[in-house]
């Protein structure tokens, strides 16, 4: 660990943009951390995790919150010794109240200059392969279109012209509640196919990202016959069942044995989730 409990990191905020609209039921946020000199050492598809100021109600100091990280390991701005996060303000209703997020609302509050006390960083598994050749299939909801920011921003940079493109399968409640939902539609689809799915769009049927994956299922099957894919699962927990079941539709289908292949995948470094 490049930066343990003990010693931190010092970066500050360079820039706090709001991705949802003002009228959306979620703000989201893309947050920039300038590290000045200091290397961060930072991964796509790692975490660092952010150490809120204060103390709890007990004088305990605050429980230290891990987030993706969204840009690539050369900067979110090209040249520059910078790293993105994709963060969400948490306010929910609870028995007792009303529960905000210390470390979301910390961060989302935050502005330019800002101070920010870091650890980390954290993760040796949901990273890139080494060999640019691999096949991705990246599934995600919410925040967890993040480290995929990162993965296809490292692409961008270092094109491969012989590559496959990759497939993105990323589910939300509307365009407007997604982060990066237009930045994300605008990509060359010979690097990057993205597919969105809607669960909450007026006049339109509800849709999964386990409903793309069924409908993409001879795709899905022929990726998972060859040993040059990667499958990356990132999101809310409840996102992981669905997806889950639809692997196991699609290999049915195709007289394979998804428990078997997913325990091989796993075993191989092939297969990868994160869910919270």
């Amino acid at each position: 660990m490049l930066f343990p409990p003990a010693k931190p990191v010092a970066a500050k905020i360079k820039s706090n943009i709001r991705l949802t609209p003002e009228d959306a039921e979620s703000d989201i946020r893309h947050i920039v951390l300038d590290f000045g000199e200091q290397p961060h050492g930072l991964l796509e598809g790692q975490t660092l995790a952010v150490v809120p100021p204060g103390t709890s109600a007990n004088g305990q100091p605050h429980h230290l919150r891990n987030y993706s990280v969204a840009s690539t390991r050369h900067g979110e701005t090209a040249g520059f010794n910078d790293v993105a996060f994709t963060v969400k303000r948490v306010v929910e209703a609870r028995d007792n109240g009303i529960y905000r997020g210390i470390a979301s609302n910390y961060l989302c509050d935050a502005g330019p200059g800002d101070p920010v006390q870091c650890v980390g960083p954290f993760g040796n598994a949901f990273l890139l392969p080494l060999h640019p050749e691999a096949k991705l299939l990246m599934i995600c909801v919410g925040t967890g279109v993040a480290p995929f920011r990162s993965f296809i921003q490292h692409r961008l940079r270092h094109q491969q012209p012989a590559a496959d493109p990759w497939i993105l399968l990323y589910g939300g409640r509307s365009p407007q509640e997604m982060a990066y939902h237009d930045e994300l539609g605008l990509l060359p689809a010979s690097l990057v196919d993205v597919r969105f799915a809607y669960s909450r769009v007026p006049e339109h049927p509800k849709t999964y990202v386990h409903d793309l994956l069924l409908h993409a299922g001879q795709e899905v099957a022929s990726l998972l016959d060859d040993t040059e894919t990667y499958i990356y699962i990132c999101g809310l927990r409840a996102l992981e069942d669905g997806v889950m079941s639809a692997f196991e539709t699609i290999c049915t289908a195709s007289q394979k044995n998804w428990s078997e292949l997913r325990k091989a995948m796993q075993e191989q470094g092939r297969l990868h989730i994160e869910t919270y």
